[in-house]
C-alpha cells in the first residue's frame, strides 16, 4: 500500500505509524504527526518537525485530559516547537507564563500570535534574555530597535576559547564583534579591539575599557576614529574635558571610574557622594582628584583603607596642615607619600631632617617644643638623646606604639619610664625596653618571663644580667631562649654544664662555644680515655681551636661520640681517614658540614660532600680551598642559590663555571662572581656576547650547553650553536631551555617536527611561530588543545589556505554544536557552514532570537527556511533579516 495513505488512514495501526514515523518523505511524516491513531511518545516526538499538525490532531486533547502534566514531563525540544508555533493553544500559554523555565519563554516568544497581554508579562520577567525576546516581539512593532543596539543589549552566555579560534580564523561576522567587545573576559574583548573588521564606534568603545592592554589595543587599530583617539589621550593625561561626559562613562563603564574620578574635571557634585563608597579604590580615585573640595580630603585622611590615606597624602590640593598629620600616620607608605609631596612646607622638611640625624645642635627647649607643638616630630624627637625627662615621660604614654617605641630606645630614657614602657602592650616596645642599658632589675625580671618569645630572648642577650634570672631563664621553654642563656657570657658555669646537656642540638653547641663553660663538662667526652690523658681539658681546647698535633686515637674516640664530639672530630685536620669515611655518611646533617670545615679534608671526600643532599654541606663544600675544579663546576649548577653563591666566591673557581656565574638568571649572584679575583676580562666578554646572542666559538657554546639553566637557554638561542649540542638541548628537562631551541631560527624542520609534539605548551607555542616549522607540524598544531598555540600557527606565514581551511571547518562544525547561542550564531553566520546545519531544527526554531538572526544572515541559507523565519518568526529583528536577505536572493 502507498505510505502516505496508510500515514493519512485512521485504521492504520499504531505499530506501523511507529514505522512510517521514520520514513525518508517528509509528507510520510507529516501525515503520521496528524493521524490520530499514532502513539504517544511517536506524536510527540514528531512535534520537534510538525508542531502544527501536532497541535491540530485531536487525540492531543484527550493527552491531555488523560495526564494533566504532559506538558512539564515533554522533552523540551518538542514542547518549545509547539508553544513557539502560532497554532500554539491559548492552555499552553497559561501554563508556560505559570510553570514553565527560561528555555520554554524563549520558545514562547518566538510565536508571532503572542497577545499584548502575555508579552507585557513576559518583558517583566525576571530573565534578561527574556525581557530582550518579548521586546523584540511583533506585537511591538512601533518600537524600532535596530539590529545594532539589540545585539548590544543582548545579555548571553559563550565559550570564550572557541570565540578566540574564531576570530583568529576570521569566522566572526562584523555585526557580531560589537557584542562580543562586551565580553567579561578581557583577552577577548583584546582580540576584538585588535580586529581588523571591528566597527569604528566599537573601538571607540573598547578605547575606555577599564583594562589597560583593551585599550593600548583599540589605540593601535588604524580604524579607531581619530576623535576618540584624542579623547582617550586627553582622558590620560587629565586635559579639560565635558564634566558630562565624564559623568556618563562612569555610569556605563563602572571598570574606568577610578580613572575618570581622579581627572580633574569630574564633576565636584558627584565626587561627594563616591568619597564614602564601600569599594576603597572608589574612594582612592576619589583622594587623587586634584580639584577635590579640601573638606573631603580631611575626610579620607582619616580613612581605614592604607591606600585612599596614601592618595590623600599623594595629593597636591591637600593642605599642608593635614600633610603634617598624615607625616605621623601609622603606616610607612602613607609617610612616604606626605613627605615627597611638594605642598609640605620646606621648613617641616628641614627640621625633620635635622632630627633624623639627632642634630646635637638641637636644644632641649626646642626639641621639647616640637614633641608637644609637632605631631609630625614627636616620633623622631623621642629618640633624641637632648629631649628632657618630662616630655619623653609623657611621649611614653603616646596612642602610637612606633613613639612609645622610640622612647625606649633612646638612650637617655630613666629607669621609671622603662618601668612603665616595660608593661606595653605591643611586643616591639617590650623588647625595645629589654635591651635598654637603664631597664630597671625588676622590670627585666617581669619580662624575663613574657609571653612573647622575641622579649624574652633579648633580656637572656643582655651583658651583665643577674646570674639568678639567667638560671631561671635556662628552664624556659622555648630553646631559642635557653640558646640566648647559653650563649652569655654571663651565664653561672652550672648552668652551661645543665644546657651541655640540653635535649636541644643549638643549645648544647652554643653551651659548648661559652668560654665560661666548665673544663670539668667536658671532662664525659674523654671519660674513657682520662687514665692516660690527665689534660683531657685542655685537650678539648686544643681540638676546638683546630690546633696540631692531636693524637689520632683521641679523635677516633671523639668521632664515635655524641653529635657534638663527631662535630669536634669531623673539623680536626689530624682526625684518621676511616674515621672521617664514618663521618661522611653521618645521619646529622650538622656532622657531614663539620667535615667541609676541615682544611686537611682529602680532595675525593670532598667530591662526595658535594653531592649531599644538603644544601647546607654544599654550601661548606663549595668555600673549601682544597675543593677540586670538577666539583666547583657542578656546584656552579646547583639548584640551590646559595651553594651557587659560595661557588662564585671561591678564588679556585674554574673559567668555565665562572662564565656560568654570570649568566645566572640570579643579579645578585652575577654581582658576587664580578667580586670574584681570578675572574678576568675574557670571561665578561663572552658572557657579553653570549646575552647579545653573538656568533661564539663552537667550544664556549659547547661550555654554556653544560652549565646551568640558563646557560644552556642561551645556547640553545644562539645561531651559531653547534647541530649536536642543539639535538641535546631539544630533549633538556628544562621547558625554557627546549623554548628556546624552538625559537633559534637555525634549528632545522625535524627538530622542531619532534618539539611540535612537546608536553609544554610554551614550547610548542615557539615551534608554531618558526618560519621553518614543516607543513605536516604545523598541520599538527593548527589542531593543538591550546588556544595559543593555535592561534601562533594560524599566524605563521607557512599556513597556507589550505591549511587554514581545514582549521575553519573544524571550527565551524565544532561552533554549531556548541550549547552556547553567541558560538552558534558566530558558525552559523559563516557562508561556508555546511548546509546540512543550516536546515537542522535546533537551529532555525531555535528559542535564542540570536541564532535565527545568524541564520537570516548568512547568505548560503536556504530559500525555504528563509521564508519561514520572514513569515512565521515571532521577533522583529529576525523577520526583517529574513525579508532583506531574500530580497537580496531574489534581485537577478
Amino acid at each position: 500500500m502507498n505510505a502516505l495513505l496508510e500515514a493519512t488512514q485512521a485504521t492504520t495501526p499504531p505499530r506501523r505509524l511507529a514505522q512510517l514515523a521514520t520514513h525518508p518523505a517528509a509528507e510520510v511524516r507529516r501525515a503520521v504527526a496528524a493521524n490520530p491513531n499514532t502513539p504517544t511518545q511517536v506524536l510527540l516526538r514528531l512535534a520537534v518537525h510538525f508542531p502544527e499538525e501536532v497541535l491540530r490532531n485531536p487525540v492531543l486533547e484527550l493527552l491531555l485530559l488523560e495526564n494533566p502534566n504532559l506538558l512539564a514531563e515533554m522533552r523540551p525540544e518538542s514542547r518549545d516547537r509547539l508553544l513557539g508555533s502560532p497554532a500554539c493553544w491559548p492552555e499552553f500559554v497559561r501554563w508556560a507564563l505559570k510553570y514553565a523555565e527560561e528555555e520554554a519563554l524563549l520558545a514562547l516568544c518566538r510565536n508571532p500570535l503572542l497577545s499584548p497581554e502575555v508579552l507585557e508579562a513576559l518583558r517583566s520577567h525576571p530573565s534578561e534574555k527574556v525581557q530582550q525576546a518579548a521586546r523584540l516581539h511583533l506585537a511591538f512593532s512601533g518600537e524600532e530597535v535596530p539590529a545594532e543596539l539589540a545585539l548590544r543589549e543582548l545579555s548571553t552566555e559563550a565559550d570564550g576559547t572557541q570565540l578566540f579560534d574564531a576570530l583568529a580564523l576570521g569566522l566572526v561576522p562584523p555585526w557580531l564583534l560589537g557584542r562580543i567587545a562586551r565580553a567579561p573576559d578581557y583577552a577577548l574583548r583584546q582580540a576584538v579591539a585588535a580586529h581588523p573588521q571591528t566597527p569604528p564606534e566599537t573601538l571607540a568603545q573598547l578605547l575606555l575599557d577599564e583594562v589597560e592592554e583593551v585599550r593600548r589595543a583599540a589605540a593601535e587599530n588604524p580604524r579607531t576614529p581619530r576623535s576618540a583617539r584624542r579623547f582617550a589621550h586627553d582622558l590620560l593625561v587629565g586635559r579639560p574635558l565635558p564634566p558630562e561626559r565624564l559623568l556618563e562613562l562612569s555610569e556605563r563603564v563602572p571598570g574606568l571610574r577610578p580613572l575618570l574620578l581622579s581627572h580633574p574635571s569630574f564633576p565636584s557634585r558627584a565626587l561627594q557622594g563616591l568619597a564614602f563608597d564601600e569599594d576603597w579604590r572608589i574612594r582612592q580615585a576619589v583622594a587623587r582628584n586634584p580639584h577635590l573640595d579640601r573638606r573631603l580630603l580631611r575626610r579620607l585622611a582619616q580613612d581605614p583603607d592604607r591606600d585612599v590615606r596614601q592618595a590623600v597624602a599623594a595629593n597636591p590640593r591637600t593642605p599642608p596642615d593635614l600633610l603634617e598629620r598624615l607625616l605621623c600616620d601609622g603606616d610607612e607608605e602613607v609617610r612616604r607619600a606626605a613627605l615627597s609631596n611638594p605642598a609640605v612646607p620646606r621648613q617641616t622638611l628641614a627640621w625633620l631632617e635635622r632630627l633624623r640625624r639627632a642634630d646635637p645642635s638641637l636644644s632641649p627647649e626646642l626639641l621639647a617644643r616640637l614633641a608637644l607643638e609637632k605631631p609630625w616630630a614627636r616620633r623622631w624627637a623621642a629618640l633624641h638623646p637632648a629631649l628632657p625627662e618630662g616630655v619623653l615621660e609623657s611621649c611614653a604614654k603616646d596612642a602610637e606604639w612606633q613613639i612609645r617605641q622610640a622612647v625606649a630606645h633612646n638612650p637617655n630614657t630613666p629607669a621609671s619610664v622603662l618601668a612603665l614602657l616595660g608593661a606595653d602592650l605591643d611586643h616591639d616596645v617590650r623588647q625595645a625596653v629589654a635591651q635598654h642599658p637603664r631597664t630597671p632589675p625588676e622590670t627585666l625580671a617581669a619580662l624575663s618571663q613574657d609571653e612573647n618569645p622575641e622579649v624574652r630572648i633579648r633580656v637572656a642577650r643582655r651583658p651583665g644580667i643577674s646570674p639568678v634570672l639567667l638560671e631561671r631563664m635556662a628552664e624556659d621553654a622555648h630553646w631559642m631562649v635557653r640558646q640566648a642563656v647559653a650563649q652569655n657570657p654571663a651565664t653561672p658555669p652550672h648552668v652551661l654544664r645543665r644546657l651541655f646537656e640540653d635535649a636541644d642540638r643549638d643549645v648544647r653547641q652554643a653551651a659548648g662555644d661559652n668560654p665560661a663553660l666548665p673544663l670539668s663538662a667536658i671532662q664525659a667526652l674523654f671519660a674513657p680515655l682520662l687514665e692516660a690523658l690527665p689534660s683531657a681539658p685542655l685537650l678539648y681546647r686544643r681540638i676546638r681551636a683546630q690546633r696540631s698535633p692531636v693524637d689520632p686515637a683521641v679523635l677516633a674516640h671523639l668521632g664515635r661520640g655524641e653529635e657534638w664530639s663527631r662535630q669536634l672530630a669531623a673539623r680536626h685536620p689530624d682526625t684518621p681517614l676511616q674515621t672521617l669515611l664514618e663521618l661522611l655518611s653521618d645521619e646529622n646533617w650538622r656532622v657531614r658540614q663539620a667535615l667541609t670545615h676541615n682544611p686537611a679534608l682529602p680532595a675525593e671526600l670532598l667530591a662526595l660532600l658535594a653531592q649531599d643532599s644538603d644544601a647546607d654541606v654544599r654550601q661548606g663544600v663549595a668555600l673549601h680551598p682544597s675543593a677540586p675544579g670538577e666539583v666547583l663546576l657542578a656546584l656552579a649548577r646547583d639548584e640551590h642559590l646559595e651553594v651557587r653563591r659560595k661557588a662564585a666566591q671561591n678564588p679556585a673557581l674554574p673559567v668555565e663555571a665562572q662564565l656560568w656565574l654570570l649568566l645566572d638568571e640570579d643579579e645578585s649572584l652575577q654581582a658576587v662572581v664580578r667580586r670574584n679575583p681570578s675572574l678576568c676580562s675574557r670571561t665578561l666578554e663572552l658572557a657579553r656576547r653570549a646575552l647579545a646572542l653573538q656568533p661564539l666559538e663552537p667550544m664556549v657554546l659547547e661550555q654554556l650547553a653544560r652549565g646551568s639553566a640558563n646557560c644552556r637557554r642561551l645556547a640553545a638561542a644562539n645561531p651559531s650553536v653547534p647541530r649536536a649540542a642543539l639535538e641535546r638541548l631539544a630533549c633538556d628537562t628544562d621547558w625554557r631551555v627546549r623554548q628556546a631551541v624552538a625559537h633559534n631560527p637555525a634549528t632545522p624542520p625535524e627538530l622542531l617536527a619532534t618539539l611540535a609534539t612537546d608536553t609544554d605548551r610554551d614550547v610548542r607555542q615557539a615551534v608554531a611561530a618558526h618560519p621553518a616549522v614543516a607543513r605536516e607540524a604545523l598541520e599538527g598544531l593548527l589542531s593543538d588543545p591550546d588556544e595559543l598555540v593555535r592561534r601562533s600557527a594560524w599566524r605563521n606565514p607557512r599556513a597556507d589556505e589550505s591549511l587554514r581551511r581545514a582549521s575553519r571547518e573544524r571550527l565551524l562544525r565544532e561552533a554549531c554544536r556548541s550549547r552556547y547561542s553567541l558560538n552558534r550564531a558566530v558558525a552559523l553566520a559563516h557562508p561556508e557552514v555546511p548546509v546540512a546545519e543550516l536546515r537542522k531544527v535546533r537551529n532555525w526554531a531555535a528559542g535564542e532570537w540570536l541564532v535565527r538572526y545568524a541564520l537570516a544572515s548568512n547568505p548560503s541559507t536556504p530559500l525555504e527556511i528563509l521564508r519561514y523565519l520572514a513569515t512565521f518568526d515571532g521577533n522583529r529583528v529576525v523577520r526583517q533579516a529574513a525579508r532583506e536577505r531574500l530580497r537580496s536572493k531574489e534581485v537577478p
